[in-house]
């Protein structure tokens, strides 16, 4: 869902950087899982949420002052499974992608997906990391298949990559 920053006034509150600009998951859902670096995942419950241009001002039950909200700065924040609603025909949860099996339409195996970022057009799928590290644009010209249940997405064209 995305990332916690910086505290935010007075009275606990810190500001949530969203990962999708455009999900309302938070009009409906308070209970949510925070983790990190060294923060094993646990649950927590928004107290408040409220808009700050595109992003969120959001208080955690429990964080009550600035020093507090310090201590989730950097925190990643996701929504437990269950709260989601199924995605719709040909959506998927970035969760559900990262960790399938790439490969070409011809089946060679071009790596694992690491990860999915969005860009002004479209988004992208990112396979491998570091050197290796490879981007498709998440659209039908270069996605042949995604079968989330087999851990696999099946990319045409990648030649023309």
């Amino acid at each position: 869902m995305g990332r916690l920053g910086r505290p935010w006034g007075l009275k606990g509150a810190v500001l949530l950087h969203l990962h999708n600009l455009e999900s309302h998951l938070l009009d409906e859902v308070r209970e949510v899982v925070v983790a990190g670096p060294g923060v094993s995942p646990r649950p927590a419950r928004l107290v408040e949420v409220r808009p700050h241009g595109r992003q969120r001002v959001v208080r955690v039950q429990g964080v009550v002052d600035p020093d507090g909200a310090r201590l989730l700065a950097g925190l990643t924040v996701s929504v437990p499974r269950a709260a989601l609603p199924a995605p719709e025909e040909g959506e998927w949860y970035v969760r559900d992608l990262v960790g399938c099996q790439v490969q070409d339409d011809e089946g060679r195996v071009l790596g694992t997906c690491t990860g999915v970022f969005p860009t002004g057009a479209n988004e992208v799928l990112v396979i491998g990391e570091g050197a290796d590290e490879r981007y498709v644009a998440l659209v039908d010209e270069f996605i042949e298949s995604i079968d989330v249940a087999a851990r696999l997405i099946r990319v045409r064209r990648w030649e023309e990559i």
